[in-house]
């Protein structure tokens, strides 16, 4: 079975995608860890990124500084535009080879790059917007200000609830037990 977990920033879909992968011991491809690899100044992807937005996006050592991008394409959806379809060509491709049997998919574009329709089941993860806020300022050490442009970037939760089997919200709650649930209702042991 693969499984594929999405979600807006600051759902909790990686904490989720964990938890499933231990207690199912599946293989867990985080789209985020992709991006990671894949901003190694030797790959294409990288490349293709520094010649559509331009050096003003590098380090001084030459890496790509994800808050200056994140700054770019969360203030444009042009710019948005570009990035996802650069990552549809190089991550999305990325997944699909490293994808398996008894894989867990985490990844927060699943749906708009089509990589749900290789997932036999697809989870949304949710969360109440304040909680998403506080978390994405925590991980990304940004303002307040800054997250809630982040979020009003995304799809809203009726975007996931239209285009996901199931959905675990994750408010501070007992996510273990949220998960054991689903996994009864998917009949996987």
């Amino acid at each position: 079975m693969i499984i594929g977990i999405t979600g807006s920033s600051g759902s909790g879909k990686t904490t989720v995608s964990n938890i499933l992968a231990e207690k199912l011991n599946y293989k867990l491809i985080n789209a985020d860890e992709i991006v990671k690899k894949l901003y190694n100044k030797d790959e294409d992807y990288y490349k293709e990124i520094v010649k559509t937005f331009g050096l003003k996006i590098l380090n001084d050592n030459q890496e790509i500084n994800r808050k200056k991008l994140a700054e770019i394409i969360f203030n444009n959806e042009t710019e948005r535009l570009k990035i996802n379809n650069l990552t549809f060509k190089y991550v999305v491709d990325e997944i699909k080879k490293q994808v398996e049997n008894n894989s867990i998919i985490d990844a927060p574009l699943l749906i708009e790059s089509q990589l749900n329709t290789i997932c036999d089941v697809t989870i949304a993860v949710m969360a109440d917007e304040k909680v998403k806020i506080e978390r994405i300022v925590k991980r990304d050490k940004i303002e307040e200000e800054k997250a809630i442009e982040r979020l009003n970037a995304q799809p809203k939760d009726e975007f996931y609830k239209k285009n996901s089997d199931f959905i675990v919200y994750n408010n501070n709650c007992n996510l273990e037990k949220q998960v054991e649930e689903l996994l009864s209702r998917l009949n996987i042991k």
